[in-house]
């Protein structure tokens, strides 16, 4: 698992397979209460990136074969792609 710190250290966002495709994830930092944020079945999501304030999380993701940047909450909620 290869996990990026919240700016106060107490959650980690990363990308994981577990659930069949690359989605991302958070935890507390000690690694308990693994929360699935994504749902983009076959995207390849990864890179996570916290927010300064540990808000929202950036992550890129490839869907229909197009690679673009997605803002989530780090509460869950669904994915917004920002625009160029």
């Amino acid at each position: 698992m290869d996990g990026v710190y919240s700016p106060d250290g107490k959650r980690i966002a990363f990308g994981s397979d577990r659930s069949g495709t690359f989605e991302i994830w958070i935890c507390n930092s000690d690694g308990t209460n693994q929360l699935q944020l994504t749902s983009l079945a076959g995207a390849d999501s990864g890179t996570p990136k916290w927010s300064p304030e540990g808000k929202t999380i950036a992550f890129d993701a490839r869907v229909a074969g197009h690679g673009d940047i997605f803002i989530i909450s780090a509460d869950g909620g669904s994915p917004r792609r920002l625009h160029h």
